[in-house]
């Protein structure tokens, strides 16, 4: 027959069985709680990173002649090889700018005498090269950009 005293202590031991078991499943599941939250918090450290980086390549202006890559387009040499793409773009920027000054980012004084003009083309050449040097943010709405990549392009192909 089994003493009170050993029933008790039965009772007590497996009461502190499940008293033990509770607490390594609690531990269990908070353990991988907090591995769960650290692994959301380091994807989300990870995607705020790119994120930032991302911004970064957005927004750091680079010069106007590499990011004419990026749309497929190479910038126009003072090669021979260049020459009749030259006449054509000149042409077009002239057909522009045909009853209104040029945006004074060109640098033309007095555009309605000079346009005619035979030499009038290697101003424009060379302004094309340093407007190229100059740096924009992005190819979207940089009006420096838009200007260089429309007159002084050819496609990187060509």
């Amino acid at each position: 027959m089994t003493t009170f005293s050993t029933k008790a202590l039965l009772i007590a031991g497996g009461l502190t069985s499940v008293g033990v078991a509770s607490a390594g499943a609690i531990y269990l599941t908070t353990s991988n709680k907090d591995k769960s939250d650290k692994q959301v918090s380091d994807s989300s450290a990870g995607k705020a990173e790119k994120q930032t980086r991302d911004t970064e390549t957005q927004t750091t202006p680079k010069k106007i002649s590499e990011l004419l890559g990026t749309k497929r387009l190479k910038l126009l040499t003072k090669d021979l090889g260049d020459n009749s793409k030259w006449e054509a773009q000149w042409n077009k920027f002239k057909e522009a700018y045909k009853d209104n000054d040029p945006d004074t980012l060109w640098g033309f004084q007095d555009w309605k005498q000079i346009k005619d003009e035979s030499n009038t083309i290697n101003t424009f050449k060379s302004q094309c090269e340093k407007l190229s040097q100059l740096t924009a943010p992005n190819t979207d709405s940089d009006a420096t950009y838009l200007e260089v990549s429309k007159y002084c392009t050819k496609g990187i192909n060509e």
